[in-house]
């Protein structure tokens, strides 16, 4: 039997009392948070109280470019209901809260995207309630600042808040005036051996006046910076300005003062002249000094990896080497594909450019089954079987219909007039005009004494291809006879003739449609009969090519063409030809002209008696006259209508007869 001094056992239970209570109190501390951020407009103003679980430390500092106002609570956890929103009152453009961390710290973070040039006031009014108020507001609505620290560190000293801290290889320097201790917080790490790192970072803080360590920058999560930067870079904001600094020593100040794990390649050697950078993204100056090195990066979860340009092309090729050597060495594999709606031949064709298959591949082309069998590695077949896929698809179809509009009109008239006399009937002498085949309508009893064919000569004969007119004999005695035939004739006519063509094709195919006549023509060579045929036909050549948006891109040739009898050479007839040629885009079931000629004709024929036929009204009397107009108009009309494949379908053939 043990017996326990009870000396003994009062000195544990006052052990295990004290660790009782700091684990509770480390386990209070951990569990602090910051509760809610409430928000209250008050005309022009905006208050913003922020609650936490317990009183606890806080500080804030500006920033800019754009400007903000950053609020740190430390050592505590983020239970705030939202992660961004958007205010736009009295000058906050919106707020955002997340968790801060680096190697010294952790915080609750809360950020104020402000306009420029805005008044605040940040106070603590106890019991875990810190006010922010933004804009102006009356003097009776002021309140006491509840920071008198800050407020006296600022009228003491206004100048040492706002002088840089420097970086050099020792321990930081700070201005003889700034000798006592300050309520400033350094927001760039100490570097050994780098040279001198200036911070353009204002700083306010709410603590107590005792100095404090310096601390790594703080790092705002990039879901933060990507609209605090307008660019592709998302980094902490930093600033510095350096000369002769090794390459070396640059990569170990970004390691610190981004928390990244960086390894430099063997080869990355080198200084940098001059670096001066005010209020950059760190990765916008990583970026900026590796370009001007020749140098790449490579980021593989937290570890960044800088090498030379040549390193990493090297071991680029180096991979690509042994894959493409792997790839040769496996086994090929056989995979055919059928295909419905392009030829066999073209897709070999296609599938023979370079790089689509690998130098072992082999394409057979099966023209009975319209289909390919193509033997390659699998890490080219899953590319072979999308482009088959992309190629094999169903051509659109296209319906062109032309019209070929012809409208002649036409209109003639003739004045004609034939006249005979005769002078000195019942003498030997008489006067008469020249002798005419044609006979008089007129018999007279007896006869005159001067007739050639029965009829009188005639002293004006120039008629009108007509048989309408007028025509008298007058007599004044024995001696005078006068014979006259006025003739007359008009005519009009109109015609309109409409050929309309129409062919279907697939896109990019040319179709040719075509109905006409063909004449045989002899001709006889060193005794050699041979027969040539001419053709007169309406022709239609058409290529389409459907275009995404809906239209179609044509090449378009018409052609009508007849034999002219009337105009012949050698029994041959001449050739009247309308034509035209062109390209043309039209959308889909619209109707365009395309071309059109238009003949307009105007003639007027006289023929007279000279001098008597310039007589005003008598000089009709021996004139002809012929007047004739004609006009004809050709118009070439095109209409294009895209016809998809599944609007075509095949019609079911009849049910034969038994025993056929």
């Amino acid at each position: 039997m043990r017996v326990f001094d009870s000396r003994k056992l009062l000195t544990i239970s006052v052990l295990l009392l004290i660790a009782t209570l700091v684990v509770n109190g480390a386990t209070s501390k951990e569990t602090a948070v910051v509760k809610d951020v409430s928000f209250h407009p008050n005309g022009d103003s905006l208050e913003v109280k922020i609650a936490t679980s317990e009183p606890t430390r806080f500080t804030y500092f500006e920033l800019s470019n754009p400007h903000r106002l950053v609020v740190d609570f430390h050592g505590i956890g983020n239970a705030v209901g939202f992660k961004e929103k958007s205010i736009d009152k009295a000058g906050v453009a919106r707020v955002r809260t997340s968790m801060f961390t680096s190697k010294s710290r952790n915080a609750t973070r809360i950020v104020f995207d402000l306009a420029e040039n805005i008044p605040y006031r940040v106070s603590d009014q106890g019991s875990g309630i810190v006010s922010l108020h933004f804009g102006t507001e009356k003097p009776s609505e002021l309140k006491p600042s509840a920071e008198p620290v800050l407020a006296a560190a600022a009228n003491e000293a206004p100048a040492e808040l706002r002088a840089p801290l420097t970086l050099t290889a020792g321990p930081p320097v700070v201005p003889e005036t700034a000798a006592r201790p300050l309520p400033m917080i350094s927001l760039l790490p100490t570097v050994l051996q780098a040279p001198a790192v200036q911070s353009a970072l204002s700083t306010r803080v709410s603590l107590p006046s005792v100095p404090i360590a310096p601390q790594a920058v703080p790092q705002v999560p990039p879901s933060l910076t990507a609209t605090q930067v307008p660019s592709q870079y998302t980094g902490e904001i930093v600033s510095i300005d350096a000369r002769d600094m090794d390459l070396k020593d640059f990569f170990r100040f970004l390691s610190e003062f981004t928390g990244l794990n960086i390894v430099l390649d063997p080869g990355v050697s080198g200084t940098i002249p001059v670096l001066s950078l005010n209020e950059v993204p760190w990765d916008q100056a990583l970026d900026i000094v590796v370009k001007n090195h020749q140098l790449g990066t490579q980021l593989q979860g937290n570890v960044l990896r800088i090498a030379t340009l040549s390193a990493l092309q090297a071991e680029e090729n180096t991979r690509k080497a042994l894959r493409d050597a792997q790839d040769l060495a496996g086994d090929l594999v056989n995979k055919p594909y059928i295909l419905s709606y392009t030829k066999a031949d073209a897709v070999a064709l296609t599938l023979s450019r370079p790089g689509i298959l690998s130098p072992r591949a082999q394409v057979i082309v099966d023209a009975r089954r319209n289909a390919l069998i193509v033997s390659d590695i699998p890490n080219y077949l899953a590319k072979v079987d999308s482009l088959v896929k992309f190629l094999d698809t169903p051509n659109p179809q296209v319906e062109i219909e032309a019209r070929l509009v012809s409208a002649n009109k036409s209109f003639s008239r003739e004045l004609g007039n034939q006249l005979g006399f005769v002078l000195g009937n019942n003498s030997s002498n008489s006067v008469s005009g020249v002798g005419s085949v044609g006979a008089s309508p007129f018999v007279r009893t007896p006869p005159p004494g001067v007739n050639v064919g029965g009829a009188i000569p005639l002293s004006v004969n120039l008629p009108a291809a007509a048989t309408s007119g007028l025509s008298f004999l007058l007599g004044t005695g024995a001696d005078v006879l006068l014979d006259e035939i006025i003739t007359a004739a008009e005519a009009r006519g109109t015609a309109k003739v409409i050929s309309r063509p129409k062919v279907m094709t697939q896109n990019n195919t040319q179709a040719i449609v075509s109905q006409g006549t063909q004449i045989p023509v002899q001709s006889n060579q060193n005794n050699t009969v041979s027969v040539q045929y001419l053709n007169f036909s309406l022709k239609l050549t058409v290529t389409p090519q459907v275009t995404d948006a809906g239209t179609i891109l044509m090449n378009i040739q018409i052609e009508n063409s007849e034999p002219n009898f009337a105009v012949a050479v050698n029994g041959i007839p001449s050739v009247t030809t309308q034509q035209t040629t062109t390209t043309v885009m039209i959308p889909d079931g619209f109707t365009g002209v395309i071309g059109g000629i238009l003949v307009d004709t105007d003639t007027l024929n006289i023929r007279q008696v000279p001098g008597l036929g310039s007589i005003p009204l008598i000089g009709y009397l021996f004139k002809h006259t012929a007047v004739a107009k004609r006009t004809l108009e050709l118009l070439f009309f095109i209409t294009p209508r895209i016809k998809p494949a599944e609007t075509f379908v095949a019609a079911p053939l009849p049910d034969r007869p038994p025993g056929r």
